[in-house]
């Protein structure tokens, strides 16, 4: 499990390093616009499981 800090840029990072998933706050709470951050950090996820 990735946590701490995550991006929606270091998400592939941590996925391909051998990390199951990722555990996001403060990359969601602290955006300007939280439901688009959630949105993309899912669409982080779904791009890389799709290569893995």
């Amino acid at each position: 499990m990735a946590i701490g800090g995550i991006k929606p840029e270091k998400v592939p990072e941590g996925l391909e390093a051998g990390a199951d998933g990722i555990a996001v706050m403060s990359g969601i709470l602290q955006a300007k616009d939280p439901a688009e951050a959630a949105k993309l950090f899912s669409k982080k996820l779904k791009v890389v499981s799709k290569v893995l």
